[in-house]
């Protein structure tokens, strides 16, 4: 009579399995790794954000800058700067642009600015 089997074919097959396994969680490992470094960069760059803004946001307002000096203007180094400049408004160039927010329908109503230095 024959004894219950051979176990002989299932051991290459559990091997291969921890194998597998083995392979599969470090790979998990090296992901999460890479994601915590990620996370951490993120930090990083989201507190200079907060940062930069805090300290635009509570500066004193400067003269806005004249048409000569836009190409120099950049999201980097006037983002969230606050401008201040006299003029007079030029009511009938007035244009009405449709808006809708979460508050419903809408316009913006968009009136130029003639500046007194020009």
């Amino acid at each position: 009579m024959a004894s219950g089997g051979d176990d002989s074919a299932s051991v290459p097959r559990s091997r291969a399995l921890v194998i597998a396994l083995i392979v599969c969680a470090t790979l998990a490992f090296a992901g999460l790794l890479a994601l915590g470094t990620w996370q951490l960069q993120r930090l990083q760059w989201k507190q200079d954000l907060i940062a930069r803004v805090e300290q635009r946001v509570h500066a004193a307002p400067v003269a806005a800058p004249g048409l000569q000096h836009w190409p120099a203007v950049t999201a980097a180094s006037d983002e969230y700067r606050h401008v201040m400049l006299n003029g007079t408004y030029l009511h009938e160039h007035a244009v009405r642009v449709q808006a809708v927010t979460e508050l419903g329908g809408g316009f913006w109503l968009i009136t130029p600015l003639k500046r007194s230095d020009g």
